[in-house]
């Protein structure tokens, strides 16, 4: 509970994260048949399988991001909002 207390700034990230998600769920529930945009300049763009390590790697990048301004920086004093 004095975890709670000690980190009210991180809240924002909680309730924002919550609400995104839900909306993106609800979003996702359409009934509207997608529409397909392609053209063909598509047809000549290689799908490179290596690609899905940096693209993986960038959750982890804004999580650790996420994770280090929230607790670590407060910690340390380096950061301007207290």
């Amino acid at each position: 509970m004095n975890l709670l207390k000690e980190n009210k700034h991180t809240w924002i990230i909680l309730i924002y994260g919550i609400f995104y998600i839900s909306s993106f769920a609800f979003l996702e529930q359409s009934n509207v048949k997608p529409h397909i945009i392609h053209c063909a300049l598509d047809d000549y763009i290689p799908f490179c399988e290596y690609f899905i390590i940096p693209y993986v790697l960038w959750y982890v990048f804004v999580a650790v991001t996420l994770w280090y301004f929230a607790f670590r920086c407060r910690e340390r004093g380096t950061c301007s909002f207290r």
